[in-house]
């Protein structure tokens, strides 16, 4: 793809240089910029975008499976915390009994 594209802005800098030369150097550089440079960057952007789509799908997926691997390591982590926790085995008082010291 890219070869095609290098290959357009080199003829197109050709006919810019000849017009150029024959007397609009304004004309030259139009003619560069109008026939090849933006033509050329709308169809580059344009033949990109099923790669941009992939990207961002793959970018979306991977967001996501960080997401529910953090998930599932919180809940893990707290699953651990209560249930492997010593400090858990502390009783405490109630209300009712602070009153009785």
């Amino acid at each position: 793809m890219y070869i095609v594209a290098i290959a357009w802005i080199f003829v197109v800098l050709l006919m810019g240089a000849s017009e150029a030369q024959a007397g609009s150097l304004l004309g030259g550089i139009m003619t560069f910029i109008f026939y090849g440079v933006v033509p050329l960057s709308i169809v580059l952007y344009l033949l990109a975008t099923p790669q941009r789509w992939r990207a961002r799908k793959a970018r979306d997926a991977a967001e996501l499976k960080a997401a529910a691997s953090a998930n599932t390591a919180v809940a893990d982590s707290e699953t651990h915390v209560i249930t492997n926790n010593p400090a858990n085995n502390i009783t405490y008082n109630k209300p009712d009994d602070a009153s009785d010291s």
